[in-house]
């Protein structure tokens, strides 16, 4: 019998993926399980979860069943992110085993989770149940494969945390372009779900040189992981903090679209805040007035970081590659 027979390092690792079907949510996940899974075989099962049947998941989880995994493996990890999993994923492992992960603050009990991958700018308390991130996880990962004069706007939308001006965001991406004619001669832009229609129209009508749009409805998934991969340069609008972390990981020179605080920031305004200070990234203002664009440190990577502490603590006889867990951020 061989070695791996005997530890079981060559069994791939049971994982249930719940979901919300909100893309933000599972991006986190994702960014999280394939950076695992560079490291140790997975087996990764999706569970979705829809968003009705509430009083049912209490049920559940009260007694100990969860009829939809009647089909699946025993898990070793349940992992998901989105408040509406939690009770699922609760009954889930009371039913069958595993630890649990979610990628986010839970807004139940910390002490009924193994593990959250929480935000710094949420403030979790330091608990050894918590491993605190610098923003969301993100498939993105650093790339060194850089084109400089390539450039990438990622447009955002009305949000909770700032005010939205269509002909402000359109003023600073005109200001980019025509003031970068010399170093980028060849920019792409791409919108969220929650960009207005109004400002497509508007950027359109403008007829900035070097650029071509491409509206979210019109790529692939995966399009944007590819497109900061190679671009030597990103600028995100304010209110997108996933995609700001996204150009951090990607290794890109980083500029920020400036919006409106609301009167009271908040902690992800603060977060945002946080960022020009450190100076990892350059405020569209400053850029204005001279300063160059800046990038996040060499190594800035959070799922790697958070795939090698789940694996190096909780599975590392199932075939880790040798990394060694990192200190708690």
């Amino acid at each position: 019998m061989s070695k791996s027979e005997v530890d079981g390092s060559d069994i791939p690792l049971e994982v249930w993926k719940f979901t919300d079907g909100k893309p933000g949510h599972e991006k986190q996940t994702d960014g999280l399980l394939h950076a695992m899974a560079e490291r140790i075989s997975l087996n990764v099962h999706p569970v979705a979860i829809p968003a009705k049947g509430g009083f049912r998941r209490f049920r559940h989880w009260l007694f100990g069943q969860f009829p939809d995994g009647k089909d699946l493996p025993n898990p070793d990890l349940l992992v998901g992110s989105g408040h509406r999993l939690h009770l699922a994923m609760l009954a889930a492992r009371k039913a069958r085993g595993g630890r649990l992960l979610v990628c986010m603050k839970p807004s139940l009990p910390l002490s009924w989770f193994d593990l959250a991958l929480v935000p710094r700018h949420d403030h979790p308390p330091d608990t050894e149940r918590v491993l605190r991130t610098r923003g969301a996880l993100t498939t993105v990962r650093p790339s060194s494969d850089k084109d400089s004069k390539s450039g990438l706007f990622l447009i955002g939308g009305p949000s909770p945390h700032f005010d939205w001006s269509d002909e402000e965001v359109a003023e600073q991406v005109r200001k980019v372009i025509l003031g970068s004619e010399e170093e980028i001669v060849d920019w792409k832009l791409t919108t969220s779900r929650r960009t207005p229609r109004a400002f497509l129209e508007r950027l359109k009508s403008a007829e900035l040189p070097n650029l071509t749009i491409f509206p979210v409805e019109e790529t692939s998934s995966g399009w944007v992981d590819d497109q900061l991969a190679r671009s030597g340069v990103a600028w995100v609008t304010e209110d997108s903090v996933s995609m700001v972390h996204e150009a951090l990981t990607s290794g890109c020179l980083t500029g920020l679209l400036q919006l409106p605080v609301k009167a009271r920031p908040s902690r992800v305004a603060l977060g945002i805040l946080d960022l020009t200070k450190k100076e990892w990234l350059t405020s569209f203002a400053k850029w204005d007035g001279g300063d160059p664009l800046r990038s996040a440190p060499p190594g800035f990577d959070e799922a790697t970081r958070c795939a090698e502490w789940v694996v190096d603590r909780w599975f590392q006889s199932r075939g880790s590659k040798g990394s060694s867990a990192k200190t708690r951020s």
